[in-house]
């Protein structure tokens, strides 16, 4: 085993002005958004920001420079000990209940809760957990769903949580794809611990190259800036007639990723919480017209 005192993890160092209280929320904010393992408060005006991967960093680094001007927060990628900060960071999180499925860490599994209701995610290896706004959106909205029999491809996987609650929904065939080889090792670690995580095949791929790939349903708890750019590699990966279930973005996102989708869907239904969005929509059959009613329900859903 290595020593875990030579074990390095990617983080970002940033520096914010101590007298804009605002600035500080809006951090918080855009960081829950992200795959954040911790936050450790180095000082009041010093962050230092844990993720489970580079890539993950770096994603974060690229967004956080978008928001914030340098003069108003400065963004610096490091690399800080292990330190046991981790386990640290998520001693404190416990399962959740969504609907019919409770989403676990290893160490408050619930006694009287049937085991093919319960998902147990290992939170430290840095990426969705069930405790995300996005990804409680997303379990809501395949809970609305026929899964028995289909199939499923859950994009941008991370934890596998969306991936094993398919299969726990009835899903017959679930494909978890991701393009962050750390996302992927976390992925098969959960899946090896579930007794239905054989049947969940891995990918390890960008979203936009998959080819010869479709399925009946897609779920992608992604970013909004994401969605709208890989809005028509996306939606070559739904069966004509399936279902797309969207999430990870704001509801001041809401509009343009919904238009990115354009007329090949119609909107079933939106849930919104904590100021997160998931959409759940339809992708038209080959050849189908777009009914006026249809386009007013779409309307309502944006």
């Amino acid at each position: 085993m290595a020593d875990r005192s030579s074990r390095r993890w990617p983080a970002l160092e940033l520096t914010h002005p101590t007298t804009l209280d605002p600035i500080a929320e809006a951090l918080l904010t855009v960081l829950d958004g992200l795959d954040v393992s911790g936050i450790e408060e180095q000082a009041r005006d010093r962050w230092s920001v844990h993720f489970g991967s580079t890539a993950a960093r770096d994603r974060a680094a690229r967004l956080l420079a978008d928001r914030f001007s340098p003069a108003t927060v400065t963004v610096r990628p490091i690399d800080v000990p292990d330190e046991a900060w981790a386990e640290r960071s998520q001693a404190a999180l416990r399962a959740i209940q969504i609907g019919r499925l409770t989403i676990a860490p290893p160490w408050d599994v619930p006694e009287h809760t049937p085991a093919d209701e319960i998902i147990v995610i290992e939170p430290s290896t840095g990426f969705g957990t069930g405790h995300h706004a996005s990804t409680r959106l997303c379990l809501v909205a395949l809970q609305e769903l026929m899964l028995v029999g289909r199939s499923v491809l859950d994009l941008g996987t991370g934890s596998a949580v969306l991936a094993l609650a398919a299969g726990r929904l009835g899903a017959d065939v679930v494909t978890a794809v991701d393009v962050d080889p750390d996302a992927v090792a976390a992925a098969r670690s959960n899946l090896a611990r579930d007794p239905r995580g054989r049947a969940v095949r891995v990918i390890l791929a960008d979203i936009r190259e998959l080819r010869d790939l479709r399925a009946d349903i897609v779920v992608a708890n992604v970013t909004g800036g994401f969605l709208v750019d890989a809005s028509a590699q996306i939606l070559a990966l739904v069966e004509p007639g399936g279902q797309l279930v969207i999430s990870g973005f704001t509801a001041e996102q809401a509009s343009a990723v919904r238009a990115a989708f354009g007329d090949a869907v119609t909107v079933g239904a939106r849930h919104e919480e904590e100021g997160w969005v998931a959409l759940r929509l339809t992708a038209r059959a080959s050849g189908s017209e777009i009914a006026p009613d249809e386009l007013q329900h779409g309307d309502r859903g944006q």
